[in-house]
């Protein structure tokens, strides 16, 4: 959905991507690997430092451990990962919410709704993804999809169709018809 730019929603994301760039270089520096660590090291730091509310750390920090984790499987890695986009990870509830025309993110800023496109409201909300860019903010939200049963076929058929034969059939019978080439060469 397409929201209206704020002031305090920028400043938000700009101290959102220093604290991430924070996260992502100390991780590796610390040798970091699992979720539990990460909190007891860079929670605080990231409230106190960079005036974050609660779960906008989380999740803060759960996006640089992603990135952190990226870049030690890549192998070609040369120097640390280094966000330089507007994006900030928000959850479902406790990071953003939806009500009537706008979207209120955790510390008090409400975005009015400019476009939003509906085909996908009977979903269920997972995290979102709120990106400036360009002067333009959208808040991308993932939606959780039921999968479908697999389909079993009740009844297969194949057909092959060659110059001189029809072969059809299925896993029981094979049945091959000659075709009228031969008659019309003759």
């Amino acid at each position: 959905m397409r929201l209206s730019p704020e002031s305090g929603a920028i400043e938000l994301r700009e101290r959102y991507r220093l604290a991430l760039n924070y996260a992502t270089n100390k991780i590796p520096s610390l040798d970091l690997r699992i979720i539990k660590d990460v909190h007891q090291e860079l929670y605080g730091e990231l409230k106190e430092w960079f005036g974050q509310p609660s779960r906008i750390a989380l999740d803060c920090y759960r996006d640089a451990l992603a990135n952190a984790k990226a870049w030690r499987r890549n192998p070609y890695r040369v120097k640390r990962p280094r966000v330089t986009r507007l994006a900030m990870l928000s959850h479902h509830g406790s990071g953003y919410r939806v009500k009537d025309e706008c979207v209120e993110i955790i510390g008090g800023i409400k975005l009015k709704i400019i476009g939003w496109v509906r085909r996908y409201d009977h979903y269920e909300d997972r995290e979102a993804r709120l990106v400036y860019r360009g002067g333009r903010m959208v808040l991308w939200i993932f939606k959780r999809m039921l999968r479908l049963k697999q389909y079993q076929p009740s009844g297969v058929i194949a057909i092959d169709i060659n110059e001189r034969k029809i072969v059809y059939g299925d896993d029981k019978i094979n049945n091959d018809r000659d075709t009228a080439i031969d008659r019309a060469h003759r």
